[in-house]
């Protein structure tokens, strides 16, 4: 069973997002689920439960950072 964080006005569950800086100039991009050499436009944003799993994406981008969602 999943441990959720959850918020205090409504009770639904907190996500985590990963964004990253692909280049200095284009500002933040969300990390998209598949291979990111494939991401466009229309790929869904990949979500996590935990801020821990989240953190663990985020160590994989030179900038990556972990950001609530949703």
């Amino acid at each position: 069973m999943a441990k959720w964080d959850l918020h205090k006005c409504n009770d639904k569950p907190i996500q985590y997002a990963v964004m990253f800086e692909p280049f200095e100039t284009d500002g933040l991009e969300y990390v998209k689920q598949g291979c990111g050499a494939m991401w466009d436009d229309k790929s869904p944003i990949k979500v996590f439960d935990t801020k821990e799993e989240a953190q663990k994406e985020a160590d994989k981008w030179n900038t990556g950072q972990v950001v609530q969602y949703g």
